[in-house]
């Protein structure tokens, strides 16, 4: 199982990095957006991509390597713009559903008070209450003309893969519309502002094949941390092919070593941030899962302001139970560092006891999408605060790093079956019996409703 690695820190300009940084980055993101470009309108097929990375070598004078870094961040830029549409077009059409299903309602109740309307046979109450439906069936209407509008143009889009994305983010570009509102005090330290955050970054495509997992951009270990040595790209070469600096990890330096000493593949990204550089390291580790579930598992059952936690053992008999109580609400930076304690805690505890760790497979994106505005308000807004994602992801990051396998299970019904079969017999919480028949659904007991 690999282990994926993202750890940044500051750079410490020496002043030819800086110098070559600063006229560098705003070369390497044009060319940026003229392969972008590219990319959306289609290379000619008898170009082919080989000879378009060498018409792009031969154009700006770049090294291949170069080329191929631009290339490849684009793709993935238009990959994830292309998966967020689709997204958007589930969602979409769930919230189609959701209207047509109201509309045909109100069409249903309306249809014995338009009769008595049309007879002029309605008294005062019931007119009023005809003239409610038909008004909230014509704004129903609407929404549906729009979001099945809306739906349509996204098919389109996705179909003809049409990728509108604005360097620079579309919130600053809009801004020089109203610049006293934005803080800018002229069209032109607006422009400087969006040109700075436009060419904010430089991506080093790395692989396992090249000399310490990188071609261009090179990371050393020595005795105070690491050597930097970047090569300069080809227009750049004046003054030397390299430029070196010193520079420092919080953490992971050692897990940085393996990795170069495993020949990884090493990619990198330079980003500017006000008058600030920082260096990311992106890498992966080999991590050997440790646990199975031959002693038992621990299950989890995680639910908004807390979660319960079962341990099992070989035979699917509960050993152990705890509530874990979260203080903190929502997705601020406290209620994420008060999920990562409770998680780090739980996955140090399964690597101790080699058991695997289960939890449920939920998706709350249909769930989100059918809400009804203005009814069951405080649902909805449970709904949105209930950070599962964060869960899920520092869960599933913790279990990889400790080699703790993490085993994902079908929700369905486990709060029923839970307190049907377990929670009055041995005097379970809902959520608690609901824990253990996950822990168990995760070991292959199949527990059933009783009727």
């Amino acid at each position: 199982m690999k282990r994926m690695y993202t750890v940044s820190t500051r750079l410490d300009m020496t002043d030819g990095l800086k110098e070559y940084l600063e006229d560098y980055i705003v070369f390497y993101n044009s060319i940026e957006r003229r392969v972008f470009h590219d990319l959306c309108h289609d290379i000619p097929k008898e170009m082919g991509m080989g000879r378009y990375i060498t018409h792009i070598c031969n154009s700006y004078g770049i090294l291949k390597r170069t080329a191929n870094s631009i290339r490849y961040d684009m793709q993935g830029r238009i990959n994830a713009y292309l998966e967020l549409k689709k997204t958007e077009l589930s969602q979409i059409s769930i919230k189609i559903q959701s209207v047509q299903k109201k509309i045909a309602k109100l069409e249903s109740s309306m249809s014995e008070l338009k009769l008595l309307a049309r007879d002029n046979t309605l008294d005062k109450k019931g007119l009023f209450e005809y003239k409610n439906m038909r008004s909230l069936l014509y704004y129903q209407k609407n929404r549906l003309n729009k979001l099945c509008q809306r739906k349509s143009v996204l098919e389109q889009q996705i179909k003809d893969k049409a990728v509108s994305l604005c360097f620079g983010t579309k919130k600053l570009f809009d801004a020089q519309n109203r610049l006293d509102e934005n803080g800018f005090r002229s069209h032109d330290g607006w422009l400087h502002t969006f040109q700075k955050k436009r060419d904010s970054g430089i991506f080093f495509l790395g692989s396992g094949d090249e000399s310490y997992g990188n071609q261009i951009l090179q990371l050393k270990p020595c005795e105070d941390g690491f050597l930097l040595r970047l090569r300069k790209d080809r227009p750049y070469e004046n003054n030397g092919k390299y430029l070196l600096a010193d520079i420092r990890f919080r953490y992971m330096e050692k897990e940085i070593i393996s990795a170069l000493n495993n020949n990884q593949s090493m990619t990198y990204r330079i980003s500017r941030k006000g008058r600030k550089w920082y260096l990311t390291v992106m890498f992966s580790i080999d991590t050997d899962i440790v646990t199975d579930s031959k002693s038992g598992v621990i299950g989890i059952d995680y639910n908004d302001r807390f979660m319960e936690l079962v341990e099992t053992d070989s035979s699917g008999n509960m050993i152990y139970a705890e509530h874990i109580h979260l203080d903190y609400h929502g997705t601020g930076n406290k209620a994420e560092s008060e999920i990562k304690e409770k998680i780090s805690g739980i996955v140090k505890a399964a690597f101790e006891k080699k058991k695997n760790i289960v939890m449920e497979d939920l998706d709350f994106r249909k769930k989100k999408a059918w809400q009804n505005k203005g009814k069951n308000a405080g649902y909805n807004r449970m709904l949105h605060l209930f950070d599962y994602h964060r869960y899920t992801f520092w869960l599933d990051n913790l279990c990889i790093k400790y080699g703790v396998r993490l085993m994902k299970v079908n929700p369905a019904y486990t709060s029923v079956i839970g307190k049907k079969k377990y929670g009055h017999s041995r005097k379970l919480t809902v959520h608690r019996a609901a824990a253990f028949v996950i822990a168990r659904r995760g070991q292959g007991y199949n527990d059933k409703l009783i009727a």
